[in-house]
C-alpha cells in the first residue's frame, strides 16, 4: 500500500496512464489474435502486404486515374520509428514530381497524406486499402 500511495503522488503517472480508449484497442486487438482472426487487424495487413500485391493496387490506381497517368516506383518503408526503425519493407508508391507542396496541401485537405521525399511527393500503396481506391483516385485527379 505504501509503494502505491507513493506512485499516485507522483507526476509522472498522469503522464503514462493509459486511458479508456488505449484499453479497448488493446481489448479488440488481443481478441482477434486469440480468436486467430489477424487478418482483420489493419496494421498487421498493411505490414504483411506482398510487394506484388502493392504494384497490382498501383496499377488498379491508374486504371481509376486514367487518362492521367503517374510513374510507379519501388520504395522502402519503415514501420514507425519507435518500433522498427531501421527494418525497411519493400514498397510500391505511385509519385508526383511536379507542383509538390501545392499538391500535398490539396491532397491533406481532402485527408490524403502522401510522403515528400527529394522533392517528390509519394503516395505509397502499403497504406492504401483496396476498398478506399475509387476515393483516393478522385482526391487525386482533384487536386492533380
Amino acid at each position: 500500500k505504501a509503494l502505491i500511495d507513493k506512485l499516485k503522488k507522483n507526476q509522472m503517472l498522469r503522464m503514462l496512464r493509459v486511458g479508456k480508449f488505449t484499453i479497448a484497442v488493446l481489448e479488440a486487438t488481443l481478441r482477434r489474435y486469440l480468436l486467430e482472426r489477424e487478418n482483420e487487424i489493419p496494421t498487421l495487413l498493411m505490414l504483411r502486404a506482398a510487394k506484388s500485391k502493392l504494384l497490382e493496387r498501383a496499377n488498379n490506381l491508374l486504371r481509376l486515374l486514367a487518362p492521367r497517368s503517374l510513374p510507379i516506383e519501388e520504395t522502402i518503408n519503415f514501420a514507425g520509428g519507435g518500433a522498427l526503425p531501421t527494418e525497411g519493407l519493400e514498397g510500391i508508391a505511385l509519385v508526383v514530381d511536379t507542383d509538390v507542396e501545392t499538391t500535398r496541401a490539396r491532397l491533406r485537405k481532402r485527408g490524403v497524406i502522401a510522403r515528400v521525399e527529394n522533392e517528390r511527393l509519394y503516395l505509397e500503396m502499403r497504406t492504401v486499402f483496396d476498398r478506399d481506391l475509387k476515393r483516393l483516385a478522385e482526391a487525386i485527379k482533384a487536386c492533380l
